[in-house]
């Protein structure tokens, strides 16, 4: 089972998908907890979260959040 990925949003990227996203009608909330660097919400949808991974320079994702990603990198 697909759980995510730790190699698809590189973190200097963040800034440039963060608004893209926006762009798509997400709204960005507050990062909770110290790893989280991204936390994104749509239409009272559960929140799609990225993480910090400790001696990474990637993000961390989940499935969901991935899914944008992928969306994201095809523009």
């Amino acid at each position: 089972m697909h759980t995510g990925s730790r190699d698809r949003l590189h973190l200097s990227k963040l800034p440039a998908f963060r608004n893209w996203a926006v762009s798509q009608g997400y709204t960005v909330e507050p990062e909770r907890g110290v790893y989280e660097v991204l936390r994104l919400r749509k239409d009272g949808e559960a929140p799609l979260i990225f993480w910090f991974h400790h001696g990474g320079d990637h993000a961390t994702t989940d499935r969901r959040s991935e899914r944008l990603v992928n969306q994201w990198l095809r523009c």
